[in-house]
């Protein structure tokens, strides 16, 4: 996913290849040391997270006793899936949350 954000904002991609280029401008400069630099990139990976996450359904859970509100009757035995997806568009929490946007993440 991280590849199709990039195409489609090639000014993040500019910044994430010259970041990338001053950081590590040749393979032997490869550590750990510098890889903990990579500020910008880490902030490309977190967004690419938000906008596009792991996965919906992590939190599957059966209903041990039947629950009942106004809207919803959830009966023993029934498997409910928490998505938090929906909270990584809520505007509540992120400005533009439609909008690819990796530094939001930075200090």
């Amino acid at each position: 996913m991280i590849c199709l954000y990039l195409e489609k904002n090639p000014a993040v991609k500019a910044k994430l290849i010259q970041e990338i280029d001053e950081v590590i401008p040749n393979e032997t400069d490869i550590s750990s040391d510098n890889l903990k630099k990579l500020h910008y990139t880490q902030a490309v990976i977190n967004e690419t997270g938000r906008m596009y996450g792991p996965g919906t359904a992590i939190f599957s859970r059966h209903v041990v006793k039947d629950n009942a509100s106004k809207e919803v009757q959830v009966k023993t035995g029934t498997l409910v899936n928490l998505s938090f997806i929906p909270n990584n568009y809520n505007p509540t929490f992120y400005v533009n949350p439609h909008e690819f946007n990796p530094d939001r993440w930075l200090n």
